[in-house]
């Protein structure tokens, strides 16, 4: 049978559903300041943490009504990605079983609880991997599987490695001395002056996740736009997730941001 993910596709969705629930397990500190575990954020006694509607939505734990929502979601168009993170995996979880009972396959044991925790809907799919990888939709999953993780990394304020691509072969860059210069393990073209390092940041082509990551922004916020014509995309990659150059989007976040001070100076 076809296998719509190859090995290396594989391997990040395995270490999406791994990271995920960990991600997860640290976003209540957001909204208490406590961090069990000996580290994390701690805020002044008599303090309290500032809200954060995004943790606060990662961590709703209600299904909805999709047509409801729709009219109600600030964020407008998709509202899978106005879920909470376990009906979000949930949802996933539901769907391969119910593909697979009809297909002749059992693929899930999951009691009540199961379902209810986040680690065990992720467990579940990373072992029915040898099957699902065969059903067309393995892509949309990875992909979302991807998004959540993002999503959890950006506002828990985690910065993935920064690996730019190679200006002359276009393979990833090994950051140097903590990111001041990059090596290309390939053709061995450094990247060591100013000048060379700027350029090297300046124009890489990202997914918007990956954007938003590296930029501190929202998946949604650049999907927006990305959807009122302000940020065009530059091609699609492997999977066919549109890709967007960083340098395109941060213009476009500094724009809207100098925007916003010149009204409010007019105001």
């Amino acid at each position: 049978m076809t296998a719509w993910l190859d090995s290396k596709a594989v391997e990040r969705l395995h270490a999406d559903l791994e990271e995920i629930p960990k991600l997860y397990a640290d976003l209540p500190a957001i909204l208490t300041g406590v961090k069990t575990g000996g580290s994390g954020v701690h805020y002044p006694p008599g303090s309290k943490p500032p809200l954060s509607v995004q943790v606060v939505s990662l961590l709703d734990t209600r299904l909805k009504d999709a047509a409801q929502w729709r009219e109600t979601d600030p964020c407008g168009s998709d509202v899978l990605d106005r879920y909470g993170v376990i009906p979000r995996v949930g949802l996933w979880v539901r769907m391969i079983d119910e593909e697979a009972d009809a297909a002749g396959e059992h693929m899930f044991t999951l009691d009540d609880a199961d379902w209810r925790n986040l680690e065990a809907l992720c467990k579940a799919i990373k072992a029915a991997t040898s099957w699902i990888i065969t059903q067309q939709w393995i892509t949309e999953l990875a992909d979302d599987m991807g998004r959540i993780a993002a999503e959890l990394r950006s506002t828990l304020g985690i910065r993935p490695e920064f690996k730019p691509k190679c200006r002359w072969c276009a393979y990833r860059c090994v950051p140097q001395d903590g990111g001041t210069w990059f090596l290309c393990p390939n053709c061995g073209a450094d990247y060591t002056w100013q000048g060379e390092v700027s350029a090297l940041l300046a124009v890489q082509d990202m997914t918007g996740p990956q954007c938003a990551d590296h930029l501190g922004l929202t998946w949604v916020r650049i999907r927006k736009w990305h959807e009122r014509g302000l940020l065009p995309s530059i091609g699609k990659d492997a999977h066919g997730r549109k890709l967007f150059a960083i340098d395109a989007v941060a213009r476009v976040q500094r724009d809207i941001a100098a925007r916003r001070i010149v009204m409010s100076e007019d105001a």
